[in-house]
């Protein structure tokens, strides 16, 4: 009993140790083998099942080695079934794992169970397909001389024929009956599978595919294909990803690992085994979109589960002479999506993904106006961004004349020809480019302008009477610029405009920004700009301003760099937010406004004065 709860416990141990490890395989062999009896009695042509055994019961193999040291005496099967050949003794012997065991068998005349006709045998052992001849050995008394009739009272197990001819069909017991005229006799045979061993297991697959959630079955072929060993052992690799019952595999998560079958220690057969997660939808921002004749529009479908294991998109159009789509390489070596509008109509555009599917109702619109001619494809190239209405890649004067706001800065542009044809954009943002030279003339309700970081020398704006805001920075080759006579003009910067000298702004009396910073410009005369608001100066060791008492409005004041300024008084103003910074050799007060709470740090030596 104590070496029974030993081994069992040396089991539990192996089992908790081959879960840390799936990939070695659990092995429990018998320690303990026994037999019912010590000895058996059989006659001559009978047969008895020896009864055995083992400990522990969870051992993985339990098929019993059997033999007879006496075997022309008594013979044993491999299902240790004995039968008796002739008078005498033997031993039978069984081994499983560490277990051994042994019984005598003592072989007695044949028993005569009829009267008048006897088979040679009276109980018989025979195995599935291999046939078995039944001899009528022995007379008593008087027989007639009728033929003998054979019967099987199982001919599903067993079947007979006319000459005694035995034919096992499967494993089973069965009465054969042989009668002479009034004389009768039986042998009971049993039948069983024959022990053919496995030489070999494979995969029929090279690799087995699983969807997440779906369960397939695994077939595998064992050698020889009529081998009766085919007990197999299932298991996986790693168990996160798949399970397996009885060759059915059903995946758990995307992923791969490896599925086993094992017939016994030496007898086995491993495959990959890719779980996938297949996609159950796609998604597209765009289920409706229409554009124009000849645009060529990136569309961004989206893959879901976003641990889709294949994520590939296939695309078929309706009809290809209006719209196909093709994925290509992008600007960034990326691939996109991108869908050619080849001619008016209407078109289905469908992406497939697995078994996932989405739709896109294309209507592919005739182009509308004549394309413009431009000399700078760069300029072109930023228009496009945001004014082809249509998306062909194409700016016509219809959609020129729809455009209210246009943005080609930090395009490397160098020519802003066919910017006439724009004669409705209110605000156009040309800075940072390569500009020598500009004409606006056509764009008579322009705005908003930004031309700094041009290489301009002239600035002619005088047709622009609408003009609210202009924004000069960096324009450092710029010496003349020409307002008109703009009374609209709110707003007025020109910074870093090292050549242009700021002349008379007391015309813009509706003035409310005003940057003069790091130009050429000497004196900045304010007098006339009541309504300025915000004011930024300074840049220049001779730079000085005029006329700030009379600024009421004012509320932002900064002086940058340098300056000749010696007083800043802000008492008429409405000063909330004041910074000087850099260097003023010459500035000796700043006098503050009654009630100023804002944040001021005086440069060393100013004197603050607060009223």
């Amino acid at each position: 009993m104590k070496k029974t709860i030993i081994c069992l416990l040396m089991a539990c141990m192996g089992f908790l140790y081959s879960c840390k490890d799936e990939e070695k395989i659990l092995v429990i062999e018998v320690d303990e083998l026994t037999f019912s009896t010590d000895s058996i009695t059989v006659a001559v042509g009978e047969q008895m099942k020896i009864v055995s055994d083992f400990s522990p019961k969870e051992a993985t193999d339990t098929v019993i080695v059997w033999k007879s040291d006496n075997a022309e005496v008594a013979s044993v099967d491999g299902h240790g079934v004995v039968t008796g050949l002739k008078e005498g003794n033997a031993r039978i012997t069984g081994t499983l794992g560490n277990g051994k065991a042994e019984l005598a068998v003592k072989v007695t005349p044949r028993k005569l169970t009829t009267e008048g006709l006897l088979l040679a045998q009276s109980e018989l052992s025979l195995i599935v397909g291999e046939p078995y001849t039944l001899k009528i050995e022995v007379y008593p008394g008087e027989v007639t001389g009728e033929e003998a009739v054979w019967s099987s009272s199982d001919e599903e197990v067993v079947m007979v024929s006319e000459e005694g001819e035995l034919t096992p069909l499967k494993a089973g017991q069965a009465n054969i009956l042989v009668q002479i005229g009034e004389q009768k006799a039986v042998c009971v045979v049993n039948v069983y599978e024959k022990v053919i061993p496995a030489t070999g297991i494979r995969f029929e697959l090279e690799e087995v595919k699983v969807d997440v959630g779906k369960t397939i079955e695994v077939k595998v072929k064992i050698e020889p294909e009529d081998a009766t060993e085919r007990n197999i052992e299932w298991s996986v690799q790693h168990a996160g990803i798949a399970s397996v019952v009885d060759g059915m595999v059903t995946g758990v998560a995307s992923g791969e690992t490896t599925l086993t079958a094992r017939l016994n220690d030496e007898i086995s057969a491993t495959v990959p085994l890719v779980v996938i997660q297949p996609a159950t939808s796609i998604s597209l921002y765009e289920t409706t979109l229409e554009l124009g004749e000849g645009a060529v529009y990136t569309i961004y479908p989206q893959v879901l589960p976003e641990d889709a294991t294949d994520r590939t998109i296939t695309w078929i159009s309706s009809d290809e002479s209006i719209a196909i789509v093709k994925e290509e390489p992008g600007m960034w070596g990326d691939m996109v999506t991108n869908i050619y509008a080849l001619a008016p109509g209407k078109v289905t555009l469908t992406a497939t993904c697995g078994e996932a599917t989405a739709t896109c109702e294309l209507t592919v619109t005739e182009e509308q106006g004549t394309p413009i001619e431009f000399e700078d494809a760069k300029f072109l190239e930023a228009l496009v961004i945001w004014n082809d209405l249509d998306g062909n890649g194409r700016i016509t004067d219809y959609e020129a004349e729809r455009a209210a706001d246009v943005d080609v800065s930090w395009g490397d542009v160098t020519s802003l020809q066919g910017i006439e044809y724009f004669i409705n954009v209110r605000e156009l943002n040309a800075a940072d480019n390569q500009l020598a030279s500009v004409d606006l003339s056509k764009n008579l309700l322009l705005e908003e302008l930004q031309i700094g970081g041009n290489p301009l020398t002239e600035l002619d704006l005088s047709a622009n009477s609408k003009l609210l805001s202009l924004d000069v920075e960096e324009a450092i080759d710029l010496k003349t610029v020409n307002l008109g006579d703009n009374v609209n003009l709110q707003k007025l910067v020109f910074s870093g405009c090292t050549n242009y000298v700021v002349g008379d702004v007391s015309k813009f009396a509706n003035l409310t920004t005003l940057l003069v910073d790091n130009t050429a410009t000497e004196t900045l005369d304010v007098s006339s700009n009541a309504k300025i608001r915000s004011l930024y100066c300074g840049g220049k060791e001779t730079f000085t301003l005029k006329g700030l008492e009379n600024l009421a409005a004012l509320e932002t004041f900064y002086l940058y760099g340098s300056s000749a300024i010696e007083v800043l008084d802000f008492t008429n103003t409405s000063l909330l937010d004041l910074s000087i910074q850099g260097t003023h050799p010459n500035l000796k007060k700043v006098i503050l406004p009654a009630g100023f709470n804002g944040e001021f740090e005086a440069p060393e030596g100013v004197e603050v004065v607060e009223q």
